[in-house]
């Protein structure tokens, strides 16, 4: 599970929870923690029909941070957090090297 702006809710989530369920996969929970500030800098450059509405945006990383505190309740037992997409591919090669079993980090202060 990726989160984002498609699954900040536990009901969004309900059925990736359910799909890893029926293929006997682990579900993870990755989250890449983009500031609210940077996400609407970046409605600039996006055509008009592809822009999301700034309080959106900023109702939608609200719901990201709370989403964070219930993840393993809701049935994700790994929640790999990263601060940028580049950590998060570093992770990667990690875990294919057998390295990382997964990692769990509280997202603090403007990394929401």
């Amino acid at each position: 599970m990726t989160g984002n702006a498609t699954n900040v809710t536990c009901a969004a989530r309900e059925p990736l929870l359910a799909a890893a369920e029926r293929h006997n996969m682990l579900p993870i929970a990755v989250l890449v923690a983009t500031p609210v500030s940077v996400c609407i800098e970046r409605q600039g450059p996006r055509p008009a029909n592809r822009t999301v509405p700034q309080d959106t945006v900023i109702k939608q990383g609200k719901g990201m941070a709370d989403s964070y505190r219930r993840l393993k309740s809701e049935g994700f037992p790994e929640i790999v957090f990263s601060d940028s997409l580049r950590r998060l591919s570093d992770a990667e090669d990690a875990a294919e090297r057998g390295e990382l079993a997964g990692a769990v980090a509280r997202p603090t202060g403007e990394e929401w």
